[in-house]
């Protein structure tokens, strides 16, 4: 099952398609030519040896010249290890291969140091060839320059999680989380979370030093949906949907009773002890709004209990 901040990569990649070709250059596949467009196109293949088994990449883009598919790729993100992979990627490349009838290659990106040794070292031990290509951190230069940083975004946020343990750590997650709160872009609140998770506790808390006043209350509400507080969520979803629906319920019982005191004391129609309490009391929405609607035409105030 995809997690959050897996789907939260594909998003930044699926808007940023030109980020992917990019890094696939810098990984070695031959994609140095400028395309009119970069698309989105089928993820899923058939399984030639498994009749009615589906494999599925995360994405897959195609570089076009005219009408033409001129390169393609398959993107993995990987957060884990996973020894599928090491067939699932041949067949994502052929897949596409066959599919577009265009040169294509499988590229594999991942945050975790240990995930990128595995797919680097241990997969196609004796078949090297085969091997995916892999995103490093050296393929991703450090963007600690604001400026830069807001020209790039994309880029900004990939520096600051692919240097997430460096000694520059503190400075690539701040330019990164400053650039995004000023250009402000579509899903900006994923790319943050992608930032916040990827570096430490104790980066953070250097990096909520470095932001000035105003974005430092814009990212407390944004690591809301941080991985700690999405933890608690879950707990205590179930609770404080209970609180909350009961908060709503007395406040809309509040401005119904005091809409029907309201009607009654402009019609003239003095409240006895009786009628108050029921209106202290009464729990019902419906009730209340069928009152104000019998108090804009009773006579007197006994008429509005019957």
């Amino acid at each position: 099952m995809p997690t959050e901040t897996h789907q939260d990569f594909l998003v930044l990649f699926r808007h940023h398609p030109e980020v992917v070709f990019e890094l696939a250059r810098r990984a070695g596949a031959a994609v140095d030519q400028l395309y009119d467009r970069i698309e989105l196109t089928v993820t899923e293949f058939d399984d030639p040896l498994k009749p009615g088994n589906t494999v599925r990449t995360d994405l897959a883009l195609v570089g076009c010249i005219g009408d033409t598919p001129h390169r393609a790729l398959a993107l993995e993100v990987q957060l884990g290890c996973d020894r599928q992979k090491e067939w699932s990627s041949v067949m994502y490349r052929a897949g596409l291969r066959y599919h577009l009838e265009c040169p294509a290659w499988t590229i594999f990106f991942s945050p975790d140091p240990e995930v990128r040794e595995f797919l680097r070292t241990q997969m196609f031990v004796h078949e090297p060839e085969l091997r995916p290509r892999v995103i490093t951190p050296e393929m991703i230069e450090p963007i600690r320059d604001l400026d830069a940083a807001v020209a790039n975004y994309p880029w900004a946020v990939l520096s600051a999680v692919m240097h997430a343990d460096s000694p520059d750590a503190v400075v690539l997650a701040t330019v990164a989380i400053q650039a995004l709160l000023r250009v402000a872009p579509r899903d900006y609140s994923k790319y943050i979370q992608l930032v916040t998770d990827s570096v430490s506790e104790d980066v953070m808390q250097q990096v909520r030093t470095q932001l000035p006043p105003r974005e430092q209350e814009e990212l407390s509400a944004w690591e809301r949906r941080g991985s700690g507080f999405t933890r608690g969520l879950a707990e205590g979803r179930e609770q404080g949907l209970e609180q909350g629906l009961e908060q709503g319920l007395e406040q809309g019982l509040a401005r119904l009773r005091a809409a029907l005191r309201a009607v009654l004391e402009a019609r003239g129609l003095p409240i006895d002890e009786r009628t108050r309490e029921w209106i202290d009391t009464c729990s019902e929405l419906d009730a209340l709004g069928d009152a104000i609607v019998r108090a804009a035409t009773i006579a007197t105030v006994d008429e509005l209990l019957h």
